[in-house]
C-alpha cells in the first residue's frame, strides 16, 4: 500500500512540475522604443519557444547564427573571422614579450599581458553573446496587410513597427534586418567583421568595452616601445632623423615596425572609439547616424547624455520574449 500510494504521489508532483515549466516567461522592456514583452503559449507536446538561460531556441527562429551550450554561445554568420582578430592582437604582444619585455622593467610585460586579456575578454564576449535577435515566426500573418506599417501607442508614445518579409514579425523603429546574419536585431547599430557578429542591443556595450581595451593595450605597448627606443637616441650624435634611423635600424629594428604598426591600430581604433561614445552620448546607432543627413548638438542633448551613458553601460537588457503590436497596451 504505501509503495502504490508514493507512485502516485510522485507522478502528481512531476506532472504539476512539468505544468509548470509551461508557465509563460516575462521581462521587462528596456523602454517605450522596445518590444514589449509578452506570455507565450506553448502547448505541452512541443520545446519551449525561449530558453531560461539563452536566447530562443535554434531550430525555430535562427537564421545563419550559430549557437552553442544550450544557447548560452550566440556566434554569427562570419564567426571565421575573428582567428584573424586575434592574431592581430596576439603577435604584436608575442614579440613584445620575446624582444622588448626583457629589456624593460617586468611590471611592463605584466601590464601588456593584463591589458590584452582583458581584450580578448571582451572579444570573446562580443563574438559569443546574441546581439537582441527578435524571435521570427514560420509563417506570415494571415489577414493582415504586411505592406503598411502599424502604428501603436506604448506608454504614451506612438511608435511605427515595419513588417519584415524575411523573419514574418513587425520590428518597431531601432530594429534591423541584418542580411548577412538574416536575423531582425533589436537596436541593431551594424555588422561587425572583426567580431563576426551584428553589434545590437545585448552586445554593445560589450563591443565599446573591447575597443576601449583594445586601444588601451596598444597604448601601453606603444609606449614601452616609444621609451627604448628614446633611450637609444640619446647615446647617438647628429641630428634627429639621422639619429632615429640609426636607432630603428642597427639597435631596434623591432620595436620601430612595432611602433608603426600600433600607431595605425590606436589611430584606427581610437577613431571608432571616439565615433561610438559620440554615439551613446547622443543616444543613436550607427545606422540612424548614416540616415540622417544633420546632426545638431543642442542643450536638450546635451542634458540627455548622462541618462544615455547610464542606458547603454547599466541597464538590463534581455529581450528574449517580445510582443506583437496588436499585444501591446
Amino acid at each position: 500500500i504505501n509503495a502504490e500510494y508514493m507512485g502516485h504521489f510522485l507522478s502528481v508532483y512531476f506532472f504539476s512540475r512539468s505544468k509548470c515549466a509551461m508557465r509563460p516567461i516575462e521581462t521587462p522592456a528596456d523602454s517605450a522604443m522596445e518590444m514589449v514583452p509578452v506570455a507565450l503559449d506553448a502547448a505541452p507536446e512541443e520545446p519551449p519557444a525561449t530558453l531560461p538561460g539563452g536566447p530562443p531556441c535554434p531550430d525555430r527562429y535562427m537564421g545563419s547564427n550559430r549557437v552553442a551550450c544550450g544557447g548560452r554561445i550566440v556566434l554569427g554568420a562570419d564567426a571565421t573571422t575573428v582567428p584573424c582578430t586575434l592574431l592581430l592582437i596576439l603577435v604584436p604582444l608575442v614579440i613584445f614579450l620575446a624582444v622588448i619585455g626583457p629589456r624593460l622593467p617586468a611590471w611592463i610585460s605584466v601590464m601588456a599581458v593584463a591589458l590584452v586579456v582583458v581584450t580578448l575578454y571582451f572579444l570573446a564576449r562580443t563574438a559569443a553573446t546574441d546581439p537582441g535577435i527578435i524571435p521570427r515566426n514560420q509563417t506570415p500573418p494571415a489577414g493582415v496587410d504586411t505592406a503598411q506599417p502599424i502604428t501603436r501607442r506604448v506608454r504614451g508614445v506612438d511608435v511605427v513597427f515595419r513588417y519584415c518579409r524575411t523573419c514574418f514579425v513587425y520590428r518597431n523603429p531601432r530594429a534591423s534586418h541584418c542580411h548577412i546574419c538574416d536575423n531582425c536585431v533589436e537596436r541593431f547599430d551594424h555588422h561587425c567583421p572583426w567580431t563576426g557578429t551584428c553589434i545590437g542591443l545585448r552586445n554593445y556595450r560589450l563591443f565599446c568595452g573591447f575597443l576601449a581595451a583594445c586601444v588601451a593595450a596598444a597604448t601601453h605597448l606603444l609606449a614601452a616601445c616609444a621609451v627604448l627606443l628614446a633611450r637609444r637616441l640619446r647615446a647617438r650624435s647628429g641630428s634627429f632623423g639621422r639619429r632615429l634611423f640609426q636607432a630603428a635600424v642597427d639597435d631596434h629594428f623591432v620595436a620601430a615596425l612595432l611602433i608603426v604598426y600600433l600607431l595605425i591600430i590606436v589611430f584606427a581604433v581610437g577613431s571608432l572609439l571616439a565615433f561610438h561614445l559620440y554615439l551613446v552620448a547622443t543616444g543613436q546607432t550607427t545606422r540612424e547616424f548614416f540616415k540622417v543627413s544633420t546632426h545638431p548638438i543642442d542643450l536638450e542633448t546635451c542634458r540627455r547624455c548622462p541618462r544615455n551613458f547610464y542606458t547603454v553601460l547599466f541597464t538590463v537588457q534581455n529581450p528574449y520574449v517580445l510582443a506583437a503590436p496588436d499585444e501591446l497596451a
